[in-house]
């Protein structure tokens, strides 16, 4: 609970630039961010299959798993609302590429960002989940998020579980972002 607490103090501080901005613009109220989640935190079932998934692949300990041993065939159904990333490192700036956007997203989304790169896009979500997916690199732990959406979007409400899978070498190479839709307009 202190980790929470600590993290929503730097989210309203702008320590993770854009974030404060993003809600304020949305009118939205602050988000819930917890690390490691747990079924407990959760009240979707969609990502707590996604969490349980990825808690199957891990070798030991609490690293993250290996990207080669996930597959968003195996996922079923939930690939569509399942994002994966593809995370490039150029010495201290890391950049995000939508390897696969899932088309239950799309939908709400109102656009399909599949093969787009996030420092290509503009506006606070992207600022938003360029904040969010880094801080998911660097700390190699999921995440959990709940957090209203922007007006443009046609869903009032959002729950969000961030998975990091790393390279041979341990570094974090993919994330896989699961996005449920809740309380739909």
């Amino acid at each position: 609970m202190r980790r929470v607490a600590q993290l929503a103090r730097d989210i309203v501080r702008g320590r993770y630039g854009g974030v404060h901005e993003l809600f304020l613009v949305a009118g939205a109220k602050p988000p819930l961010l917890i690390w490691n989640p747990t079924a407990a935190n959760l009240r979707s079932r969609r990502l707590i299959a996604l969490l349980s998934r990825w808690n199957g692949l891990r070798d030991s300990g609490d690293r993250p798993p290996l990207a080669s041993r996930w597959s968003l065939a195996e996922l079923g159904p939930l690939a569509a609302y399942t994002m994966l990333l593809g995370v490039e490192a150029h010495g201290h700036d890391i950049d995000f590429v939508y390897l696969h956007y899932g088309n239950g997203i799309a939908r709400h989304y109102g656009e399909d960002l599949s093969g787009r790169r996030l420092s290509a896009i503009a506006g606070h979500i992207a600022v938003f989940s360029s904040s969010v997916y880094r801080a998911v690199v660097l700390r190699q732990e999921p995440l959990f998020s709940e957090h209203e959406a922007p007006r443009h979007v046609f869903v009032r409400h959002w729950q969000r579980v961030l998975l990091p899978l790393r390279d041979d070498a341990g570094r974090i190479a993919r994330v896989v972002v699961g996005s449920i839709p809740e309380d739909p307009i």
